[in-house]
């Protein structure tokens, strides 16, 4: 799409007449027009009236000015003989004046006196010349003889007596080509070649070559490589992939194990699977609604289908709809197999090296048109550099010493060449490249691109390039585009992160901004601030005056005017956003590249071009005013993606951000782009930004506050640096709609989380964390979990001031929230314990650390809890294996259960556990018995329980569930048994005696002395152990009392259905009464027998 905006308007114009050219060139503001007299007229454009001339040897058939060395390159012709020559000191009124001094290119030496002398330097290259190209960067020129190109570097030879400088030509290398061109350029050591039906662009790389040992060495200061991918975007002609950068943004946010949530989610105790066990693929689809990585605001609601080849399909800009008429290859890679490139070097234009010299070709774009295309011709080609003074490309890793060679193509500048811009056109369009000044490695900068085709509206005949816009002469007139080059040169050079640097999008439509009419032009050519049209006459008559032809000299608008005009234009079509962006984008661009451009002239200086501080100072000002522009126009949409570009923008405005923040309009909502670039400047702030300033951080709260609480709070969990300046402001807002929600029935449980811990964390009391629901201060807590740790003044971590309210107010909530990073691989178990045991240090008094041990004890039993919990749903708890700080956090638990047992009432008797936590606060409907898994059935039948059922054991039923779980190893045991042997009053603790007893025999000699009755339990607990059963029943029958006898005769009913005879004759007493024992067990046994006999013929009879 093109758009027609007519914003360019030439300042004056002067209008001479002159002689019929037959070649034309600008030199700065000189035009030189070469005659059919063998003479060249040179006229100042600043006064087109006055002119003098210089003499040439033949006719001129084509003229060139080359700024390095302000010669002029000709092409002479006589009869059917063709030369090219060299014109010096041309532009001395005096010098030409004297005769010309002619010489050969190096062959004779220059003059040898001081003054300047007009002289003419022939060129030799053995064949007929067809064209002649110059470098206007180097000096270099290249002649054109049939297929070869012929390049000469241009040098400033010395003769020896008077070491008086000249200017001199050395053929240094011969390029052999298997296609004539018609047309050829070259910039530095990038060649391009055009013929009627193809473009060829290739960069010429020269190596030293060395032995057999020696690797070959490149004699350019900067590596290249063929088969590097310069490019990141797809290129659909190139077969390129796309490499798509991951930012932050698209990456999942982490899940945590939220053991609150999970204790919570089902009465019955039953654990569900967490939802993070299912890995779903980064760009899944949810059907009608977004896919998880996108951002929510963009995508809601929207169902999205990511396809790269649909996504990233090159589309010509400014294209009409019509058929592409170009068969292309981009490069870098090596030239295509129909076509041949040699390059021979000359060994006299490098005597310094004694090495042999290797050229190669490395192919950058080809194009051709399409065999369908038959009536289309190329031509028209126009190659223009761009350097930049700021930027430059790194040189190798690899020092270049004094005696390496420099790349005879390449300038001293070439460090700071950011990219060429290359166009030709066919009949009725112009196409516009960019390539990159360097081939770069991947990632870095853009590639090689076709960026634009223009379409213009009658047959194109002459076109010329300016940093920002392109004059084309058409068959109608004159018309004006602006180029697309600067948009991709802008990326090519710097980093556009669209955080702290921002460039309007390259799919920015090409916008015609002037049409001229014109009648009888022929050629068009451009000087420093003047465009110049030669005009032919319109009705040729036999009494024809000499001075028929006419030129048109126009004053082009410098960037200031033309900047000043397209933004008048922009304000007229405010009310249309997409011509009013697209407008500020065109004169952003223009001051962009005309701020580079005039900074690279203040340095380089080419023919006394001087460039004062205040001009480059003006462009600057109305850049960051451009900047601004676009930033105010960027703040006022919807769309994240497009909001989000009024932060760069700003930045790169060098505006102050109060100056910013002044800007913007407060209204309730706040907008999101308002709220989006606070939120950067406070996260993510720029070193030139400080927040840290009163004023600053002021309004902030204070716009934030009466807007958006919301977006305050959030930027007080997120920045330390905000929560530690106006705090007491920040906690008047957060306070004050805390009391609202306090009052209201549906509350927003997210928002009223946030903000209660915020309010915690600028100083506020910890009973507003009593408001929040569980759940939902569990998972704020886990979102922001980085808040609760703090540093001391050793560096060392410990428990923020968040997280000591967390465990005074909500103790239950604190130890889940430990425990949910200890699953989620944030926080390590040894460093939860050394952390809470950093707590019993600081405080004195003996009711804070008793409490401190309620936490701590109350940590590792939900910690434990949870571990056996998430064991027994993988099946694997009877392999559990404790890690060394699991083994000692579960030791610490042991000595906490056994520390509470001896601290009981002197009265009462009763056990004076820890301070409890408030009942209502436990997340789990079960039983102290029942913490770590069943407690065995006998241990109810044991003191204390057999004598007090209604006393408070609830620690004893904790470590007696804990013994009876598969946590309890044989250190655990010996731990306990060491405890009770060497504490005094622990003797009525059977069952925990008997627990940790290693010998089961040992454990029925303390049961049958204490609790008789609770053998048969026992004994049915060690089913398969005879040693049990026998003990058990020669203790009975030795001690016959009337409930010793009940035991013993239901203990020899089990053991007559449990064992065989023959074990029971080995183990009972001797004894009549114990034959009916045996004739019962040896029933048991018969009928064992049958019903395996029944079961083993039923299976045969069915085979």
């Amino acid at each position: 799409m093109v758009r027609v905006l007519s914003v360019h308007h030439f300042t004056s114009q002067d209008v001479v007449s002159c002689p019929e050219p037959v070649a034309s060139v600008t030199a700065g503001n000189l035009l030189l027009l070469a005659s059919p007299l063998h003479q060249v007229e040179v006229r100042d454009l600043s006064s087109p009236e006055s002119f003098f001339s210089f003499p040439t040897v033949d006719l001129v058939e084509n003229i060139l000015y080359s700024p390095v060395g302000r010669y002029v390159l000709a092409k002479e012709v006589r009869e059917d003989q063709a030369f090219v020559r060299v014109y010096i000191n041309w532009w001395n009124k005096e010098s030409v004046l004297h005769p010309m001094r002619a010489r050969v290119a190096a062959v004779t030496p220059g003059n040898n006196k001081e003054e300047q002398s007009f002289e003419m330097i022939e060129l030799v290259c053995g064949t007929k010349p067809l064209n002649i190209c110059v470098c206007s960067s180097t000096g270099n020129l290249i002649i054109l003889t049939e297929h070869t190109l012929n390049v000469f570097k241009y040098t400033l030879a010395s003769q020896t007596p008077t070491k008086y400088k000249y200017i001199d030509f050395q053929l240094c290398m011969q390029i052999h080509l298997s296609y004539m061109p018609s047309e050829i350029q070259l910039t530095e050591d990038i060649v391009s070649c055009l013929s009627p039906s193809m473009v060829h662009v290739f960069k010429v790389k020269l190596e030293e070559s060395g032995g057999d040992e020696d690797p070959p060495r490149s004699l350019s200061m900067y590596s290249f490589s063929s088969d590097s991918d310069a490019s990141v975007e797809y290129n659909s002609n190139s077969g390129k992939a796309q490499t798509i950068p991951i930012s932050n943004h698209n990456l999942s946010e982490k899940i945590f194990n939220n053991v609150t949530e999970r204790r919570r989610m089902d009465s019955s105790c039953e654990r569900e699977i967490n939802k993070s066990s299912i890995r779903k693929h980064p760009d899944h689809i949810l059907l009608g609604r977004r896919s998880s990585q996108d951002n929510p605001e963009l995508y809601a609601g929207i169902e999205v289908i990511r396809n790269p080849l649909v996504n990233n399909e090159q589309r010509e800009i400014g294209s009409l709809s019509s058929p592409n008429i170009l068969e292309q290859i981009i490069g870098p890679c090596s030239h295509p197999p129909y076509i041949n490139i040699i390059i021979e070097t000359n060994p006299a234009a490098f005597q310094k090296s004694a090495k042999r010299i290797e050229g190669t070709a490395i192919t950058l774009v080809y194009a051709k048109i399409s065999e369908n295309e038959k009536t289309e011709k190329l031509g028209l080609l126009t190659v223009h550099p761009v350097y930049w003074r700021e930027f430059r490309v790194r040189r190798n890793r690899t020092p270049q010493t004094p005696e390496q060679l420099h790349n005879p193509l390449q300038s001293m500048m070439y460090s700071h060449l950011m990219s060429v811009t290359l166009m030709f056109t066919s009949t009725h369009e112009g196409y516009l490249y960019h390539v990159p000044g360097h081939i770069r490695r991947q990632g870095k900068g853009v590639g090689v691109q076709k960026i634009a085709t223009y379409p213009f509206t009658s047959p194109v005949k002459s076109i010329v390039l300016e940093p920002s816009l392109i004059h084309a002469l058409t068959e109608t007139g004159l018309e004006t585009y602006t180029l697309r080059s600067g948009y991709h040169t802008v990326r090519e050079a710097e980093l556009i992160d669209d955080i702290t640097n921002a460039c309007p999008p390259k799919n920015t439509p090409i916008c015609l901004i002037g049409l001229r009419p014109f009648l009888g032009v022929k050629t068009l050519v451009l000087g420093t601030n003047r465009l110049v049209l030669l005009a032919a006459p319109s009705v040729e008559t036999g009494s024809q005056k000499e001075d028929d032809w006419t030129i048109y000299s126009l004053h082009i608008p410098d960037s200031l005017t033309l900047y000043q005009d397209m933004l008048t234009v922009a304000e007229m079509n405010i009310e249309t956003p997409h011509g009013h962006l697209h407008l500020l984008s065109e004169a952003h661009l223009v001051l962009r590249t005309a701020l580079h451009k005039l900074t690279w002239l203040q340095v380089m200086k080419p023919n006394g071009v001087e460039i004062s501080a205040a001009e480059v100072e003006s462009v600057k000002s109305l850049y960051n005013e451009s900047c601004v522009k676009l930033a105010d126009h960027y703040l006022n949409y919807e769309n994240k993606s497009k909001y989000s570009l009024s932060l760069p923008y700003y930045r790169m405005s060098g505006l102050p951000i109060l100056s910013v923040l002044d800007r913007f309009t407060c209204s309730s909502p706040l907008q999101a782009s308002v709220k989006y670039f606070i939120q950067e400047v406070v996260l993510r702030p720029t070193a030139q930004e400080n927040i840290l300033d009163s004023g600053v951080t002021h309004k902030i709260i204070l716009l934030l506050g009466e807007n958006c609480l919301e977006c305050l709070v959030h930027l007080l969990l997120h920045s330390s640096t905000l929560r530690g300046f106006k705090s007491a402001l920040s906690l008047e807002f957060i306070e004050s709609k805390l009391r609202l929600l306090k009052e209201e029935e549906e509350k927003e449980e997210e928002l009223i989380a946030e903000m209660a811990v915020a309010a915690v964390l600028i100083g506020g009391s910890g009973t507003w964390l009593n408001l929040v629901p569980v759940v939902q201060l569990s998972s704020t807590l886990l979102k922001y979990h980085e808040l609760l740790l703090d540093q001391t003044q050793n560096g060392q971590d410990c428990l923020s001031d968040l997280a000591l309210a967390l465990r005074l107010e909500v103790p239950v909530v604190f130890t889940e929230i430990c425990v949910s990073l200890i699953e989620s691989n944030i926080w390590s178990l040894g460093q939860v314990l050394q952390l809470l045991l950093q707590t019993f240090m600081s405080f004195e008094s003996s009711s804070t650390a008793a409490d401190n041990a309620a936490v701590l004890q109350l940590f590792l039993e939900t910690y434990f809890m949870e571990l056996l919990s998430q064991r027994q749903l993988l099946m694997d708890v009877e392999d559990l294996v404790l890690t060394g700080d699991q083994q000692q956090a579960l030791l610490t638990l042991l000595r906490s259960y056994l520390a509470s047992l001896t601290s009981h009432s002197s009265r009462a008797g009763h056990f004076s556990p820890l301070p409890s936590i408030p009942a209502d606060n436990l997340p789990l409907a079960c039983e102290p018995g029942e913490f770590f898994g069943s407690r065995e059935e006998f241990l109810e039948l044991l003191p204390p329980y057999s004598s007090d059922p209604k006393m408070d054991c609830s620690f004893l039923l904790k470590l007696e569930s804990l013994l009876c779980s598969p946590l309890c190893n044989q250190l655990c045991k010996d731990t306990v048994a060491r405890y009770l042997d060497e504490q005094e009053g622990t003797e009525r603790f059977i069952s925990l005696r008997v627990l940790s007893c290693l010998d089961p025999t040992i454990s029925v000699q303390l049961i049958h002395e204490h609790a008789p009755g609770c053998l048969q339990a026992y004994c049915e607990y060690n089913s398969k152990n005879i040693e049990v059963w026998s003990t058990a029943v020669n203790l009975l029958y030795r001690d016959t009392t009337k409930e010793n006898e009940l035991v013993l005769l239901s203990l020899l009913e089990s053991m007559g259905r449990l064992f065989p005879p023959e074990v029971l004759l080995d183990c009972l007493p001797e004894g009549e009464h114990y034959k009916d024992i045996l004739f019962q067990s040896r029933r048991n046994q018969q009928a064992d027998r049958l019903q395996q006999l029944i079961v083993t013929y039923s299976t045969v009879a069915k085979l």
